[in-house]
């Protein structure tokens, strides 16, 4: 059972990025309950641009993340440290991006 739903996951993710393009964090348009996320635990949705970004050593990226490229990110390279703030982990209860980063993040934080 938990395989196929690990399927169904990954089809749905795979059908939102070829109707409307990749957009982690927001609902399909098809139904509002299903939210689309990253799909790799240690991949994360930065809700600025709605794309997928892997943690990264420091030395690689100052923010610790860096977007893993088409289709599942619109930028590519380091993910801004001002954007690092404005995540939603794949392990998150809520998985849908706020409409406003937090007001009481700072740049670079965990999220």
């Amino acid at each position: 059972m938990r395989g196929g739903l690990g399927l169904v996951i990954v089809f749905v993710t795979w059908l939102a990025a070829c109707s409307r393009g990749f957009e982690c964090g927001t609902p399909l348009a098809s139904d509002n309950d299903v939210i689309t996320r990253c799909g790799a635990a240690h991949q994360v949705c930065v809700c600025e641009t709605n794309s997928c970004a892997a943690r990264v050593p420091a030395a690689d990226c100052p923010s610790g993340l860096r977007y893993v490229g088409e289709p599942f990110a619109r930028s590519d390279g380091c993910v801004p440290v001002a954007s690092a703030s404005w995540i939603v982990k794949g392990d998150a209860t809520d998985l849908r991006c706020p409409s406003e980063p937090p007001p009481d993040a700072s740049p670079g934080g965990d999220g």
